[in-house]
């Protein structure tokens, strides 16, 4: 059919690595942005590659000098300063993929806590119910927070497949100056959607069946949200190793569980 020429579905008999950036193959101490091609490599084998906004800056300050699962070095990490981002293109690369099971993973360790901050976010096109994103990975503001929410804490907020709209609050509340390991993971056998901060559970939700799939394919976005078809909720800090995985991994397979 035609919904399905427009995405890449990934195999689910195979634990994959979906995309993966790490940032490692950088020359110079920016990422260059010219809108005309991707300059963020994806190290996976799928060439998922993404876009870079206003030259985000590359830093020497990483979580671990080895990636503990893998073992692989690790010298260099994004700092965004709250205007830069990373992103794919809607119709375009990541953005034509269907997630179903899924795991996204990245460290971050915030420069400043002002503000709600999106650490990985999935824009909104075509969607009429509300003016919030399709996916935020974030960080509860400083002050005055939501109903039900702590200052400073991790949330995941997504759209599920059937249109509906799932939240996470979290009692994890973030502090400037450490690294954190997220993951996200969304298991559709089991019905949830959860939450990992340095691999213990923070919080879950259930009725989870796969991530909504978009007809217009909008574009995954690194450090930054929308809302209201704008850019918002920027990030300050440093964020490292982002990992898509088209599986519902447990939190021995993350990337910061030491190899055995």
């Amino acid at each position: 059919c035609a919904l399905a020429s427009l995405l890449i579905i990934a195999s689910a008999s195979r634990a994959d690595t979906l995309a993966y950036y790490r940032f490692e193959d950088v020359t110079g101490d920016r990422i260059p942005s010219p809108p005309s091609r991707p300059t963020v490599r994806d190290s996976s084998d799928r060439k998922l590659d993404l876009y870079a906004y206003k030259n985000p800056a590359l830093s020497t300050s990483v979580p671990t000098p080895l990636i503990p699962k893998t073992r692989a070095p690790n010298r260099l990490a994004v700092y965004a300063t709250g205007t830069e981002d990373l992103y794919a293109k809607p119709d375009d690369g990541l953005s034509r993929v269907a997630l179903i099971d899924f795991t996204i993973e990245v460290w971050a360790q915030f420069e400043s806590i002002i503000g709600n901050q999106t650490l990985v976010g999935r824009d909104s096109l075509s969607r009429d119910q509300g003016a919030g994103a399709l996916f935020y990975l974030s960080k509860t503001t400083h002050a005055k927070p939501g109903p039900g929410q702590l200052e400073n804490a991790f949330r995941v907020e997504l759209v599920t497949r059937s249109d509906r709209s799932l939240t996470i609050e979290s009692n994890v509340q973030a502090q400037p100056g450490v690294w954190y390991h997220l993951a996200v993971v969304g298991n559709t056998t089991a019905g949830t959607v959860s939450l990992y901060v340095n691999g213990k559970i923070a919080g879950f939700a259930t009725d989870f069946d796969g991530l909504f799939i978009p007809p217009s394919n909008p574009g995954w976005t690194i450090a930054r949200g929308q809302y209201a078809g704008k850019a918002t909720d920027h990030f300050l800090g440093w964020l490292d190793e982002v990992r898509f995985s088209d599986t519902a991994l447990t939190p021995a397979q993350f990337l910061n569980s030491v190899a055995k």
